[in-house]
């Protein structure tokens, strides 16, 4: 087998340096969205500060975890299904209206952002930990001619 396989990586390109700094940034004017929504609508309010210690813990965390894919390291790897996990549970909270629509978001989240990411992931350890017994699908391995099957 041989050791660098060339599987393609472009989500993984568009995920770490698109998607996930985009995640933060909306995290942060998220907040002033919905003031704004709340103002339109004639309710004067004020942001409450205690409001932005979830949104930067989070936004610490999606920058560690843009670090270790970025490094290619097995802790941003892991720390990504962390990342993943959280957003697929955490994400619906502030827009389900009850229970029912949150359990059935959750659900569709689940098949359509979860689990490919959860396929693509697996697959792509061995970016991150070279000593996995990850096996690199024959279609990807170099033949004795340098060609790819």
């Amino acid at each position: 087998m041989e050791n660098n396989p060339q599987i393609p990586t472009r989500w993984l390109f568009f995920y770490t340096y698109i998607l996930l700094p985009f995640n933060i940034v909306f995290s942060l004017a998220h907040p002033f969205g919905e003031q704004e929504k709340l103002l339109e609508q004639g309710i004067k309010t004020q942001i409450n500060p205690m409001v932005f210690i979830p949104i930067i813990i989070g936004s610490i965390f999606t920058f560690f975890v843009i670090y270790g894919l970025h490094k290619r390291r097995l802790w941003g790897w892991i720390c990504n299904w962390g990342f993943l996990i959280g957003t697929t549970l955490m994400g619906p909270m502030s827009t389900a209206p009850d229970i029912g629509t949150y359990i059935v978001t959750i659900i569709l989240l689940s098949v359509t952002y979860l689990l490919p990411n959860y396929i693509y992931f697996k697959k792509r350890r061995y970016l991150f930990d070279p000593l996995s017994d990850h096996v690199v699908p024959q279609r990807y391995q170099k033949n004795r001619e340098g060609g790819i099957f």
